[in-house]
């Protein structure tokens, strides 16, 4: 484990975890026929995710609403796996915080905390199938409505569903964290009450800034940090202007409001990249986060508030919440 006195003052040096990264959803959509290992070099390559000092990646599991029910959900989510296990070589999946201590500390190969975004397909499957998968976190829907709740895409959007509850419940038992990112506000509310485990938002702008269902507002930023939980803040444009233009200083100007705000400790990174075509200027691919730290540094923060910010606050986060051995 790295302490904050080990840390560089490089601007590449502090180890970044990255709370949202699409790749998977990147390479199937866009380079379905090639292994990580042998990837151009577009925005996620290996070479990139090194000069960026990125340790760990928080993988998302991408299940569109379009495979939403009995008849598809499992069956999709399985072609997810059977192409992540072909296909995502050199990128340790990460279980145990042991597991995360050691990706933490070795710079030559990133390890990926596994999250499902979208839950549907939990709702078919046994409590003891649900642990086999892997998954740390689940995010319970994506933009539309699913037997779980109603995504932040749906108008005049509901609640749980009583389906729903029962999940969110057994989730809890099992311990394993829940991603609000998609979440529609009534669903957000309801799971505050009823659900007693960690909770996060893996990738989300400010409706401060961008003012969409898509982002949060402060009550439920507030809400989130007063329960321990990490804000991962997107570099995804979309999210942070309603102009749908952004670049470094916007991102750092977000930032700096959100620990003005909240404090740095419970801010992280959640970029999307691989989710989202825009580019974010200066910040356009993981090998740029020394920009970020850069930035970061000029505008007064310590060294350990940006080392919390690039990737401590989640490391924290996750030893704390991740199991230490696995479940048999």
């Amino acid at each position: 484990m790295l302490h904050h006195a080990e840390i560089s003052q490089d601007k590449c040096m502090f180890p970044v975890i990255d709370g949202h990264v699409d790749l998977l959803y990147l390479m199937m959509q866009k380079f379905k026929d090639i292994p990580f290992s042998d990837l151009p070099d577009n925005h996620l390559t290996l070479q990139k995710f090194r000069q960026g000092n990125v340790r760990v990646i928080i993988s998302a599991f991408y299940c569109e609403d379009r495979f939403n029910g009995p008849e598809k959900s499992v069956s999709h989510l399985n072609s997810l796996f059977l192409y992540a296990e072909k296909n995502l070589g050199q990128i340790n999946h990460i279980v145990t915080s042991s597991d995360l201590s050691s990706s933490f500390s070795d710079p030559h190969y990133p390890g990926a905390i596994f999250l499902l975004e979208n839950g549907d397909s939990l709702i078919d499957m046994k409590p003891e199938d649900i642990i086999k998968t892997g998954f740390a976190v689940v995010g319970l829907t994506h933009a539309g409505k699913n037997r779980i709740a109603d995504g932040n895409g749906v108008k005049k959007a509901g609640g749980l569903t009583c389906a729903g509850r029962k999940l969110i419940k057994l989730l809890e038992n099992q311990k394993i964290i829940i991603d609000v990112a998609h979440l529609a506000e009534p669903g957000f509310w309801e799971l505050m009450d009823l659900f007693n485990g960690p909770v996060i938002t893996s990738h989300t702008g400010f409706k401060h800034f961008c003012d969409l269902p898509r982002n949060l507002s402060c009550d439920q930023l507030k809400i989130l940090v007063e329960r321990g939980g990490i804000i991962g803040i997107t570099v995804n444009p979309e999210m942070l202007s309603m102009e749908m233009k952004a670049d470094l200083d916007d991102l750092l100007f977000q930032i700096d409001w959100a620990a003005q705000k909240f404090g740095t400790e419970n801010i992280g990174i959640g970029s999307d990249f691989g989710g989202f075509d825009l580019e974010n200027e200066g910040l356009n691919n993981p090998g740029l986060f020394g920009n970020l730290t850069e930035k970061l540094t000029i505008k007064g923060y310590s060294a350990n508030e940006i080392a919390g910010i690039m990737g401590l606050n989640w490391h924290r986060f996750y030893m704390k919440n991740l199991p230490q051995n696995v479940f048999k």
